[in-house]
């Protein structure tokens, strides 16, 4: 996270309202959005107004409500026509996807949740493990969310774990702090995240850094897999992870 920036309090919250909308709330209105950021309604109606006369909002006729605006599609495309790591990321994932036969994801996080930016399913397979775009992977139990947090520094380890619950979800998911704690530290020392049927039982799954230019970390690339499968490949997959991890982060030098 960025510390001892300042930030002009207007752009901001234009930023905080456009970050409202998600998959749970496509449409709100006025109000919803004052109460979301605790804005008095006048100030949130003046910078929706100045968002919609610009495009990046939208607003639904029938209801009055608020959704996201076409703008952002347009400079969504502006930024794949530089951003154009597809060109290189899914050569990596596919060769790690055929060697192994298993699925193999390049990730980016966003707030606290995981965007599936790359995708490769493994060829001639009956069964193949499936996700959505954005993954609300648990960061206590998953490969590519303990990664995360064990790159994360003190400060932000402790906020991100005083607002997230550490669900039990197998019997072997971690659900203590200081076992936590521990588990973290391997990783960081390790430089790969293993998590062994911690979300769901019989699914396992490796992961591997992605570091920006200032060697924060951004996201994961990562194999997911039946735990034999996983179990079988860990100690040739990972070192193949970590490789491709270090070829993306090199390509990923713009991202903040």
């Amino acid at each position: 996270m960025k510390e001892n920036i300042r930030l002009i309090q207007s752009v901001q919250r234009a930023i905080d309202m456009i970050n409202c909308f998600n998959d749970d709330n496509s449409e709100l209105s006025l109000s919803e959005i004052s109460s979301m950021l605790n804005l008095n309604i006048s100030t949130t109606h003046g910078i929706m107004n100045t968002l919609l006369a610009n495009n990046f909002l939208g607003q639904n006729s029938r209801n009055g409500k608020y959704r996201l605006g076409l703008k952002l599609i347009e400079k969504g495309q502006l930024v794949s026509k530089y951003f154009d790591l597809k060109n290189i990321s899914s050569p990596l994932l596919k060769t790690i996807s055929d060697k192994y036969k298993i699925t193999c994801t390049l990730k980016f996080l966003t707030g606290t949740k995981f965007y599936t930016f790359d995708k490769v399913f493994p060829p001639g397979t009956v069964y193949i493990l499936g996700s959505p775009a954005i993954e609300y992977l648990p960061l206590h139990s998953s490969a590519s969310g303990k990664l995360i947090l064990a790159n994360s520094s003190d400060a932000d380890l402790k906020k991100i774990l005083g607002f997230i619950k550490l669900e039990s979800f197998t019997p072997k998911t971690i659900t203590d702090k200081e076992t936590l704690f521990g588990e973290l530290a391997k990783i960081k020392a390790k430089g790969y995240s293993f998590e062994d049927e911690e979300t769901e039982l019989g699914i396992s799954s490796i992961a591997a850094p992605v570091y920006n230019a200032t060697h924060t970390i951004i996201g994961t690339i990562a194999v997911d897999g039946s735990s034999a499968t996983i179990d079988l490949i860990a100690e040739e997959a990972k070192k193949d992870l970590i490789e491709a991890g270090a070829i993306l982060s090199d390509q990923t030098n713009y991202i903040p």
